[in-house]
């Protein structure tokens, strides 16, 4: 099969992505070194299988319980902009 990258993007102007981004490449404690981004994003997706898993005891929500679509409306839709058009 080899090898498949999948990206993941961060909009610099959001200020959750922003501080998301710091926290992933923020440098390792121990060694000063900057965090493997592939192996943190594995480690972190391995702990949500496990805690499907496990039965979810600790009451996190699992990533299956987020809405892919979010059901916020879009700051720039053409109904919400009516009142600025």
């Amino acid at each position: 099969m080899g090898r498949t990258n999948k990206s993941v993007s961060f909009n610099d102007e959001d200020e959750l992505d922003v501080e998301l981004l710091n926290h992933a490449e923020r440098p390792n404690r121990l060694t000063g070194k900057k965090r493997n981004f592939s192996k943190y994003v594995k480690r972190l997706i391995d702990e949500d299988i496990k805690r499907e898993a496990a039965g979810n005891k600790r009451g996190l929500p699992s990533i299956e319980d987020e809405p892919i679509v979010s059901k916020k409306k879009d700051a720039y839709t053409l109904e919400l902009m009516q009142g600025y058009l």
